[in-house]
């Protein structure tokens, strides 16, 4: 199925897009990228996704190449062209193309940049309602989670691995500590508190886990960072993920084994509707 994307400079439909294969993100995985909910024709926390993107090029020493502005313009371009109020955004910035494939870039090179719309992917109302399943596993991943790279051959990886045990998301852990989903953030309540794995190079600074941070502030729920393990995640009363795409997700069974009476509990409940009204218009 074609849509609409924007490819440097140009709006055409993406069986039209094409990109060099001397590109460095198709090459190396040397890009970034951002994923942006639309909710009734809006981008919600649109400032966030962009500064986040801000952080990942400079991380990879590739200035933006383009304004905050000029991201609006190309963004409300998409949605008027999509015809759909509820959708995502999808954002790639690669560092370019070279005459040569070789590990060390050159400074002459500039930015590809590649934007699609694409249907929106929340979590269904069953997973919503009943709670799902997730496993736990080793991190395999590299040591810079903390960039929003387009190299996630990992996440692939495990992204079969939770298809062929049918559960909703795989929950990774590195040195005996929790980091998080191969596309969510974890949250554990325990008691009156709120818990999160601490930002670092091993978990990326999630948009929905800001907001999430945000309201917990407004209910005055109790919420701190700390190192999770296996065991506290067993322990809990409420499990969560979270993701810009899918809003707050409750996990109801890790491992095969129940979390807290089973069902999605009261205070996901709560924080989730907080969330759906901060995204009306």
């Amino acid at each position: 199925m074609s849509v609409t994307a924007y490819l440097n400079g140009e709006f055409q439909e993406t069986d039209a897009c094409t990109i060099s294969p001397l590109d460095r993100g198709f090459l190396f995985g040397d890009s970034v990228y951002e994923v942006l909910p639309v909710y009734h024709g809006n981008i919600f926390r649109c400032d966030d996704h962009l500064r986040r993107l801000d952080y990942s090029l400079n991380s990879i020493n590739i200035a933006n190449p383009l304004s905050d502005d000029q991201w609006k313009a190309i963004f409300s371009e998409l949605i008027a062209r999509c015809g759909l109020t509820d959708l995502s955004i999808y954002l790639q910035v690669s560092r370019g193309t070279a005459p040569l494939r070789e590990h060390s870039p050159t400074n002459d090179m500039h930015p590809t940049i590649f934007a699609m719309t694409m249907p929106p992917r929340a979590a269904s109302e069953e997973a919503a309602e009943k709670g799902v399943d997730v496993v736990t596993t080793d991190d395999i991943r590299w040591s810079r989670c903390d960039i929003k790279s387009t190299n996630l051959l990992a996440s692939v990886m495990l992204g079969m691995q939770l298809k062929k045990e049918d559960v909703y998301e795989v929950i990774m852990i590195r040195e005996g500590y929790v980091t998080e989903g191969t596309s969510s953030n974890v949250f554990a309540v325990h008691g009156d508190c709120l818990l999160m794995p601490p930002l670092s190079y091993k978990v990326l600074a999630g948009i929905t886990r800001k907001v999430v941070i945000e309201i917990a502030e407004q209910l005055q729920f109790k919420c701190s960072e700390k190192e999770l393990t296996h065991t506290d995640l067993l322990n809990a009363d409420e499990l969560w993920l979270t993701s810009s795409t899918r809003n707050i997700v409750p996990v109801i069974r890790i491992d095969k084994q129940q979390v807290g009476q089973g069902t999605p509990g009261k205070l996901w409940h709560k924080f989730s509707d907080a969330l759906v009204r901060l995204s009306l218009p």
